[in-house]
């Protein structure tokens, strides 16, 4: 979610704009759309601000090579976004492939964007419980070791 809009965030990578445009349209009322990341320029660090990342996987451009290493920059890094791949491969190995190397999820076309809409909530609301997770545990953490440090009165607990 961005600082102006209380709507989670997506962007689409694809090389067909007719078809980032139409997802785009079609999102707009639940979703704010983000320009499409330069996925070459960037080190998998903040590749996508976005809290959903779509992305079309195009089989006579290489096919899933390029996800792949898209999602093995994002596990590394810890980037905090779904991707949620979309392709026209119907083979059950490509959705497998791109599922175990951490996407969200793996959507054949062509797009339905009432499923696709349900996915997206989904996603965003895992990645909601997962930082919410993420941020309890350092607290958790962060108290632990100022309890260790200080005393456990609760006046030392305070400070």
């Amino acid at each position: 979610m961005t600082a102006t809009s209380d709507k989670p965030t997506f962007t689409v990578v694809t090389s067909d704009e007719e078809f980032r445009e139409a997802l785009g349209e079609a999102l707009k009322g639940d979703f704010e759309a983000l320009p499409p990341p330069n996925l070459e320029a960037a080190d998998g660090t903040s590749a996508s601000p976005a809290d959903v990342l779509l992305y079309e996987l195009e089989t006579q451009r290489g096919g899933p090579r390029g996800v792949l290493g898209l999602l093995e920059k994002f596990q590394e890094n810890e980037v905090e976004t779904a991707v949620i791949v979309m392709s026209d491969d119907p083979r059950p190995q490509t959705a497998l492939r791109v599922m175990n190397a951490g996407a969200y999820d793996y959507f054949q076309k062509p797009i339905n964007t009432t499923v696709l809409k349900v996915i997206m909530e989904r996603a965003v609301e895992k990645l909601k419980v997962e930082r919410e997770n993420r941020l309890l545990r350092q607290e958790v953490a962060r108290r632990k070791s100022v309890g260790d440090l200080l005393g456990s009165t609760e006046a030392m607990q305070d400070l």
